[in-house]
């Protein structure tokens, strides 16, 4: 499994890591997850960004593998924040 984050202008990266999961990048994060994962399962990563300005900025991030996947509906977001 690997998760990709392309951090927005104006945001800066702290750091990413989780449990199995091995991180590099900057702006565009990408996290492999060592292993499988079975179906059904989660496996969490998180990346810590901090807001160089006040502004709104929108994130995304995608997930992807190698595997077949039923439901690729469910494989990425996007999110917008104020950064005040």
């Amino acid at each position: 499994v690997r998760v990709v984050d392309d951090l927005p202008a104006g945001i800066e990266l702290i750091s990413a890591s989780g449990a199995g999961w091995t991180c590099s990048g900057n702006p565009r994060v990408s996290c492999d997850l060592s292993g499988s994962l079975a179906a059904g399962l989660s496996a969490d990563v998180i990346v810590r960004v901090r807001g160089t300005a006040a502004t709104t900025v929108s994130n995304s991030a995608f997930a992807s593998a190698v595997e077949a996947d039923p439901n690729q509906a469910n494989n990425s977001d996007i999110e917008t924040t104020t950064i005040s």
